[in-house]
Order: structure tokens, then sequence, then C-alpha cells
């Protein structure tokens, strides 16, 4: 039996539908585009690249507070400070 038995066509079909669904999966995801944005911050802004890691740590050390969703500098002087450096 030479090639395309149904059980050919319905192997491609999944192969198919399993790279489609990949392949979306990760063009239509926001954890992609999360990735993407962090890679490009740190890349062009010298950012650390797990930003929400280094805001917690420096938040348990009380350099930053959070006001609901923001963060803020507990010391205007540190502020002031990181301010002068370009």
């Amino acid at each position: 039996m030479a090639g395309g038995g149904p059980g050919s066509r319905l192997a491609d079909a999944l192969a198919g539908g399993l790279a489609l669904g990949i392949t979306s999966g990760l063009i239509l995801s926001r954890a992609w585009l999360t990735t993407v944005t962090q890679i490009w911050l740190t890349l062009r802004h010298r950012t650390p690249l797990r930003l929400g890691r280094f805001l917690d740590d420096c938040r348990r050390r009380h350099l930053l507070r959070t006001v609901g969703p923001i963060y803020q500098f507990r010391h205007a002087e540190l502020q002031d400070h990181l301010r002068e450096r370009p």
C-alpha cells in the first residue's frame, strides 16, 4: 500500500493541528508578549530581567513601598540621588 491511507491522513491532520495550536498559542499568548517585553526592557533600558522579583525584593528591604499597584520610594533622598545619575 503506497502513500496516503486513512490512517496516514489522520496522522497528518493531527500533526498539522498540533503545530497550528502551538504556533498560535505562542503568538497570541500574553505570557509570550510579557517575556518579549521583559527582554526588550532589559536590553534597551538595562532593567533587571525579573523586574517583579527585583521590585518585591526592594519592598522587603524597605527601599520601596506599594500604594495599590504603584511602587514608591520610601526615602526622598534616595530618589533624588538616583535621579541625578545618568
